[in-house]
């Protein structure tokens, strides 16, 4: 991971509870994520059966770093990168999935300069998303930070806090 003010790299404590949490789910699913770093937990996804990894990052320098890892890990192949801002971009993606996925935020705290308004777009932007293929969405915030009860057809199933941060996790209703 490049030194920059930009990211916070998911721990992994963070990320070794979000797949114990997952588990056998992970298998064959697309796994999506925004504000993706050096993606590490996307890359973590493939490491445990995920069929492809799409990654979102809007930093160039970032994205580069996210793009050798892939190739470095022998997982290029596997991946769909994007050099993008993840509010403008994850519309036409999920729009154009055609699998079962998992939607993994992890959004920049918004206690940063020029971020401040970050979690509420991206809050405004879910409901109005094409969720008919995301089976989980798994939200990455810190701690503290007022989410919905609901984003479509999903429902706040858990929520973990690790200090600073909490992982909250959306599942589908039961019928």
């Amino acid at each position: 991971m490049p030194d920059t003010k930009f990211t916070r790299p998911t721990k992994s404590i963070i990320r070794e509870s979000l797949f114990n949490h997952l588990g056998a789910n992970v298998l064959q699913m697309i796994f999506i994520e925004a504000f993706a770093g050096s993606g590490s937990v996307g890359i973590e996804a493939l490491s445990r059966g995920a069929k492809q990894a799409i990654f979102i990052e809007a930093e160039s320098c970032i994205y580069q770093q996210l793009k050798e890892n892939l190739v470095h890990l022998q997982l290029d192949s596997l991946a769909n990168t994007h050099l993008a801002d993840s509010l403008e971009i994850l519309p036409s993606i999920l729009l154009n999935l055609n699998a079962p996925a998992i939607l993994y935020l992890d959004p920049p705290f918004p206690i940063r300069i020029g971020k401040e308004s970050l979690y509420e777009s991206l809050l405004l932007l879910l409901p109005t998303l094409c969720l008919q293929h995301i089976e989980y969405i798994i939200f990455e915030v810190m701690s503290g930070l007022n989410i919905p009860e609901s984003l479509g057809h999903l429902t706040h199933s858990k929520e973990r806090k690790f200090g600073k941060t909490s992982i909250h996790y959306y599942t589908k209703r039961e019928s």
